[in-house]
């Protein structure tokens, strides 16, 4: 199965480590951003960033809230 990250950026779900909020610029988050991007491991998404995907590959920056991405995980944004 797959999140779709927005943008046309999809990822393997059992890739995914984690869904992180990015709520204000705390010194964790940017350190562990700056971190990432020295390794050439960070896509930044269009938008203002509101949550950060942490997969075994690599570091996405979503403009998505982690309450959408959960919702995408569950597939309860589908109308079925």
């Amino acid at each position: 199965m797959y999140l779709h990250l927005g943008q046309g950026h999809v990822v393997y779900k059992r890739d995914v480590i984690g869904i992180f909020p990015l709520e204000g610029d705390t010194p964790a988050n940017s350190e562990f951003i700056e971190g990432a991007k020295w390794g050439k491991d960070v896509t930044e998404l269009e938008g203002t960033a509101k949550s950060m995907v942490l997969t075994a590959k690599k570091v996405f920056i979503c403009s998505l809230t982690p309450g959408t991405l959960e919702k995408r995980w569950k597939g309860k944004h589908l109308n079925l």
